[in-house]
């Protein structure tokens, strides 16, 4: 299937660099859908260019995990991992609990009053209608905002880099589910790291950390490979195992 973004986007030639930014950003929102193909010829069309650069930028891409390139085949992108974004979870899931644990040891007044700016702003998309990427964008505000307090912005990005399947796998948890509890779940839960954060209650934000970020995985459930299976890998685990390894994970953390 060939993607259908391919509106001009300008009349004027963009920048390589600039095709690039659009383009992840595309594929990252599913904007592009996994397992697209992405013509040349449609996407130079697209950007007012030559093909030259973009099989540059399809390049660049491709080393980021974001397309596949197949000779005499074409380039599409790719599928999501599941078990990838699993794996970037657990990985967050102990950078974030040792940064919160460490704020919820040191105060910090200021931070609190960033977090508490932040929950009001995810309150009012709830209450005018949520935009999925402003949301997005807001609910990893949260998350930044405790990584930036103790200095850890280059951790922070470096992940940010590596979310090209977990980012979709949110995309994808927002798009599946859509109903408004959904937004109002993940704003309670960012409640409740704040809380325990302010009340300096460490012991109780690895279990609620950690269901925070799995959440999707049990929101969608096996709906993942029953409604999306043309999206994801097909050579990961399934969604039944990953749900077991997860359940563990929650076990351990509830125990402390």
């Amino acid at each position: 299937m060939v993607s259908d973004v391919f509106q001009d986007e300008s009349k004027n030639a963009l920048s390589m660099s600039e095709i690039y930014t659009i383009l992840r950003q595309d594929i990252l929102t599913l904007k592009i859908t996994p397992g697209a193909l992405l013509s040349e010829n449609q996407v130079s069309t697209r950007f007012n260019t030559s093909r030259t650069p973009i099989r540059n930028v399809f390049a660049h891409l491709a080393r980021e995990g974001l397309v596949t390139v197949h000779p005499k085949k074409g380039t599409y992108v790719s599928l999501i991992d599941l078990d990838l974004a699993a794996q970037i979870i657990f990985m967050r899931t102990q950078v974030e609990y040792a940064v919160m644990s460490h704020i919820a040891s040191n105060p910090d007044a200021q931070l609190f009053k960033a977090l508490e700016e932040n929950l009001q702003m995810q309150q009012e998309q709830i209450r005018q209608g949520v935009n999925d990427e402003e949301f997005y964008f807001i609910d990893s505000q949260f998350h930044g905002l405790c990584m930036r307090s103790m200095r850890k912005t280059k951790l922070w990005e470096m992940i940010q880099r590596m979310d090209v399947h977990y980012s979709r796998y949110r995309r994808l948890d927002y798009k599946a589910t859509r109903q408004k509890h959904v937004f109002e779940t993940l704003l309670k839960e960012h409640k409740q790291l704040y809380q325990y954060m302010k009340n300096g209650e460490p012991a109780k934000l690895k279990y609620a950390l950690t269901a925070h970020l799995y959440g999707g995985f049990f929101r969608i459930n096996t709906r993942f490979e029953t409604e999306y299976p043309e999206l994801l890998t097909k050579n990961g685990k399934s969604v039944e195992d990953l749900l077991l390894e997860i359940k563990v994970l929650l076990n351990e953390a509830q125990k402390g």
